[in-house]
Formats: C-alpha cells, structure tokens, sequence
C-alpha cells in the first residue's frame, strides 16, 4: 500500500477548493446575470401592474440599477482590500438576494425602484471582489 507524500494531499485539497471556489462564483454570476434579464421579461406584466410608462420601466431596467451598482462597487474594492473578500461576498449574495425577493412583493414603481437599487448594490459587493 502506497501513501501519498503530504504534498500531494495539501495539493489535491487546495485544487478541489478552487474549483469550489470557482463553482459558486459562476452560480452566483449566472444568478445575477439572470437577475439583470428578468426585468426586460416582465415589461408587461409591470407596466399593467404598476401603471408605468416605458421611461420609468427603462429607469428601473437602466439607471436605477447601474448607477448605483458602479457607485459601490468602487468603496467596495476598496473594502476588500482591508477586510475578508468571503464575507464581503456572502453579505452581498445574501442582501441582493433580499433584495431581489422584495422586487417580486412592491407594489408601487417607488418600491420597485428601491429594490432595483438594492439588487444593484447588493451585486456590486461581489462582483468586484472576484474581479481581480
């Protein structure tokens, strides 16, 4: 029987937690890419539901969103530079995944656009991280 030198296992470890790694950032990629989309899926259903005009749901689709997410992701950087990039990102799936659910429950364009903003801060905590 032939055991592998600690190296080796240290190396095969480290190799399987990258690629763990890797997993859950293009899941969550995937998630936010997905998140992006779904508005431009629901134009409809939004303007009927919400009384809005084409501009608004653009604002909610466009603006509402990247402005704010180009806006933190820039400290965000910063941030990840003096503290755990980990815990940066879990705090970020987790507050846009908040974020995103209370889209789906507004019931006013001013509620929409909020969660918009969040959805767009919430991924600019960790999006930027793994950037680098």
């Amino acid at each position: 029987m032939t055991s592998q030198p600690n190296s080796a296992v240290a190396e095969t470890s480290d190799l399987r937690y990258a690629w763990y790694v890797v997993f859950v950032l293009m899941l969550c990629y995937t998630l936010s890419f997905v998140d992006r989309q779904i508005l431009a899926f629901l134009v409809g259903p939004i303007k009927r539901d919400l009384h809005v005009t084409d501009e608004q749901v653009g604002m909610l689709g466009g603006f509402a969103f990247a402005f704010f997410y180009t806006l933190v992701g820039l400290p965000m950087g910063r941030l990840a530079d003096k503290l755990s990039r980990r815990n940066i990102i879990a705090v970020g799936v987790v507050f846009w995944s908040f974020m995103t659910a209370s889209g789906s429950l507004a019931k006013s364009y001013l509620a929409l656009g909020f969660a918009r903003v969040g959805v767009g801060v919430g991924e600019a905590t960790w999006v930027h991280q793994h950037s680098r």
